[in-house]
């Protein structure tokens, strides 16, 4: 049906991660102290998606900046 999320939408939304673990909370919590909100969005979306602190953070940098 037109408008509709295929299966494969839907199952990707599914396998995202839902949520940060206490240790990542922890870390963003202090890093958003230092950081642009941009920044801060982006990194939270990567590690949603299964990126690492560091792997986010080196993306941002590159795309967001400070």
């Amino acid at each position: 049906m037109p408008g509709m999320p295929s299966v494969k939408q839907v199952a990707s939304k599914t396998m995202r991660k839902s949520k940060l673990t206490p240790e990542q909370q922890a870390q963003m919590k202090e890093h958003a102290e230092h950081h642009s909100p941009e920044h801060i969005k982006m990194m939270l979306d990567m590690m949603l998606d299964g990126a690492s602190f560091e792997e986010a953070h080196k993306a941002a940098q590159k795309a967001a900046g400070k």
